[in-house]
């Protein structure tokens, strides 16, 4: 041992033991302290020992710094914190600390923010209905896609630019960062389902059982403590299981749901932690569109779309509770709270947490970000906050986090829980 409070003269033995009681962003802060515990946090990567279980959720988000280089920023609310990270693009999901996004082309991909670590998934040209991709005059990429829904092809052109914020829509995970993962993907023109593996070159399509019904894909999540199932909700308010760990997919029919006719409102499939349950929560919202000033006279049809700006707020949120367990159909009843949990929304697959041990958490609320469902066009992002079911009403998240950097109103920012594997 050093001296007294010299903690650089702890043995690796028990840096490790204290790193294995850390959150996720301080392992790797501590890694900067001295050459010691940067020894101790090398080893402790090497051998990939286990952090601390039940990671708590973490927001995530891109950051133009003054200099015009770009970084992410993930702020702990737990230990008030901010660790910066490389550069990302948006999210469009994330599962066990990682995160599906894209490049410029864009092309999808798996990456572990916090250890760089990249998974290639096959590329959006391998997506059924996207055809083939060309230069433009302007040595712009743009892609033949079919938006035909019945009968011959209806092939529109969409820029790469657009292709990258609205073709990928939601995203389900499982065995991110392993050997068994599987990608689930909800994606354009029509909400149509396609799923993949890690070194697959295609994505495969999968079988709507009740096709004859019109209705795209709203919600898909995976079952990773109980079920290992994924669960997907239709337009229509069927919900589906699916089985893709099998050589051809198996799908059932687990209930039919009120369904979602309110286009504003954006639905979440969420397994809950402590039952063999899921939670169908609609986050309700009132929808805004801004023109430019000099614009303001103009009918919408007239202004220029990609000059409008839309403003979303969240002004309700509510819940269905579906058992799994019960006589097909599953049987249903309304959820009023979600007791000593938390619920994470936003455009990252959605979470329930149990907040014990955490007393920076409130329970039975929803923590909201900005969702990018809700984009129809260029949103100045202001949804955010803590849905308290209890009082029924919203609170800011900067009340409850002081100290949260403040984010760009172009970046999105989502929720993950940070991992080292």
């Amino acid at each position: 041992m050093g001296t007294t409070g010299d903690w650089s003269g702890l043995p690796e033995d028990l840096l490790l033991i204290a790193m294995a009681a850390m959150e996720v962003p301080d392992v790797v802060r501590s890694g900067y302290v001295c050459s010691a515990w940067r020894s101790a946090y090398a080893t402790f990567r090497r051998l990939r020992l286990p952090t601390r279980p039940n990671q708590p959720p973490c927001l995530l988000y891109p950051r133009v710094d003054a200099d015009g280089t770009g970084s992410a920023l993930l702020y702990s609310p737990f230990t008030n914190t901010t660790l910066r990270l490389p550069p990302i693009h948006s999210a469009v999901g994330s599962a066990n600390g990682w995160i599906f996004t894209t490049d410029e082309a864009p092309n999808p991909y798996l990456v572990n923010p916090v250890t760089g670590a990249r998974v290639a998934l096959p590329p959006i040209t391998a997506l059924e209905r996207v055809k083939n991709s060309f230069l433009d005059g302007e040595g712009n990429t743009v892609y033949d896609v079919d938006f035909a829904w019945k009968g011959g092809p209806d092939m529109q052109h969409v820029t790469a630019q657009k292709a990258r914020d609205w073709v990928y829509r939601r995203v389900a995970i499982s065995g991110a960062g392993t050997a068994a993962c599987i990608v689930l993907l909800v994606h354009m023109p029509h909400g149509e389902l396609s799923f993949t593996r890690p070194g697959d070159e295609r994505w495969t399509p999968v079988p709507d059982p009740i096709r004859w019904i019109p209705g795209a894909f709203d919600s898909v999540a995976h079952d990773d403590e109980k079920s290992g199932l994924f669960y997907v909700l239709r337009s229509t308010g069927d919900v589906l299981a699916l089985d893709l760990s099998v050589a051809s997919p198996v799908t059932r029919h687990v209930t039919i749901t009120s369904g979602n006719h309110a286009p504003k409102d954006t639905d979440y499939l969420i397994p809950t932690p402590c039952d063999r349950s899921l939670l169908l929560v609609r986050r309700q919202l009132v929808r805004s569109v801004e023109f430019p000033e000099e614009e303001e006279d103009k009918s919408s049809d007239g202004c220029d779309t990609d000059r409008r700006r839309s403003n979303s707020a969240t002004t309700r949120i509510y819940m269905e509770k579906i058992w799994l367990d019960s006589p097909r159909p599953s049987r249903i009843e309304t959820a009023e709270g979600v007791g000593d949990n938390a619920l994470f929304l936003g455009s990252n697959s959605p979470m329930c947490f149990p907040v014990a041990g955490y007393p920076m958490l409130k329970p039975n609320c929803a923590y909201l970000v900005d969702d990018c469902e809700q984009l129809t066009m260029p949103v100045t992002r202001r949804d955010f906050g803590i849905w308290d079911f209890g009082s029924g009403s919203l609170h800011k998240l900067v009340d409850v986090w002081p100290s949260l950097p403040p984010w760009s109103d172009t970046s999105i920012p989502i929720w993950i829980t940070p991992s080292l594997h």
